[in-house]
């Protein structure tokens, strides 16, 4: 039995003098799962993850030795005449920005065009887990053992909405698991002693502190209010007053069963899908790594398989140590990898320099959209902003 109620100690508290009303199991009592559970094979009783099956040999697993990856392809070049509407736009957007400076441009000393390279590998995976689960039993169709054997959780048909979501889950019963057993919580009683007074059913008058009687107004027989010490008008002078958890009755309906003394018990499988993400940027301009990898930019290279290789053919070797790297790490021995996919953006950048007041100044152009980096615009502030 409960032996601290959640408001001992306070004005409501439980008073160890008044005789116990209930003794049996208590709210707070911990109570484990049946010990009669039967064992499943494939299944655990404690449940948890399962380890993936291996994965089944199929001819759309390509062949290291005989595999070709995709072309590279080529990356678009800006004009003089894009590059400085691409400044004009970039300034209608910024606050207080003017278009002196840009307006003066008239040709450019140099256009020196680059490439950022963005690598990104996704690996679509599947993980499987289950539990025993329970829901009081009110007549629903149970499922039992005598309909047939039970599947290794694996073998249950399921698959996700769409391959490589970002997080996807969905929970069913294991059939041919489910059984009808005796609330174990409530030992099929249908309710619990109330956490609230211990099983009393009542608790301290917080008003008058236990004592019945306290200071308040009352009118008279003239009806003119007077202040005084008079009977407790919340407890009636008895100093006690109803548990409000169980309306006085000692005892609360068991949150397991929900009063039916019966449980349904079945095996729940969760299956979770879930995609691993990593990335990699390679580029020798000025333009920070953040911005440049989130604009459009060309997909020069693209590859979907159930397993990969890393790339062996790329501009830069920076990106084939990155996918080497990549793809060695995204291993998980406790999920399916059913899908990877990897990838190759390739973001044009282009460094624009001009001259004003005799000095050389530049900006950048990224992205397919025409993005513009230029912290060193010299027109970045207005004269009210000055002033302020």
């Amino acid at each position: 039995m409960s032996q601290i109620g959640p408001n001992a100690g306070g004005p409501d508290s439980v008073d160890k003098n008044d005789p116990v009303i209930l003794e049996g199991i208590g709210e707070n009592d911990k109570v484990g799962l049946p010990t009669d559970l039967y064992v499943i094979p494939g299944y655990s009783i404690e449940g948890g993850l399962l380890p993936p099956p291996m994965p089944p040999l199929s001819t759309s697993v390509p062949d290291k030795a005989t595999y070709k990856q995709p072309e590279m392809q080529e990356v678009p070049v800006i004009s003089h005449d894009r590059a400085k509407k691409a400044l004009l736009d970039h300034i209608e957007t910024q606050c207080c920005w003017g278009k002196g400076t840009a307006n003066k441009i008239t040709t450019f000393e140099n256009l020196e065009s680059s490439t950022t390279y963005h690598y990104t590998l996704e690996t679509f995976t599947e993980t499987r887990s289950t539990q025993w689960q329970m829901e009081p039993f009110r007549g629903q169709f149970i499922d039992g053992p005598e309909n047939g054997i039970p599947v290794h959780p694996w073998e249950i048909p399921l698959t996700s909405v769409e391959q490589f979501r970002d997080f996807e889950t969905r929970s069913v019963e294991v059939p041919h698991t489910a059984s009808v057993r005796p609330c174990h919580r409530c030992q099929a009683g249908g309710c619990l002693i109330c956490a609230g007074c211990e099983g009393r059913g009542r608790l301290h008058c917080g008003m008058c502190k236990g004592k019945g009687r306290r200071q308040q107004r009352v009118k008279d027989s003239q009806g003119v209010w007077r202040s005084g010490v008079h009977k407790c008008d919340v407890c009636d002078g008895s100093g006690k007053k109803p548990c409000s958890r169980c309306n006085g009755t000692a005892r609360v309906t068991c949150p397991s069963c929900q009063g039916q003394t019966k449980l349904k018990w079945y095996i729940q499988l969760l299956v979770t899908w879930k995609t691993y993400k990593g990335d990699h940027a390679v580029g020798k301009s000025n333009v920070p790594k953040v911005l440049v990898t989130r604009v459009p930019g060309t997909i020069a290279f693209e590859d979907v398989q159930p397993m990969l290789y890393p790339i062996t053919k790329s501009p830069d070797p920076e990106i084939m140590t990155a996918s080497a790297r990549l793809l060695a790490e995204q291993k998980f021995p406790h999920s399916l990898i059913l899908m990877q996919r990897h990838k190759i953006k390739v973001i044009p950048v282009t460094k624009c320099e001009y001259r004003h007041n005799n000095k050389l100044l530049s900006y950048y152009v990224y992205g397919l959209d025409c993005r513009v980096h230029a912290p060193d615009y010299p027109d970045q502030c207005c004269y009210g902003c000055e002033i302020m």
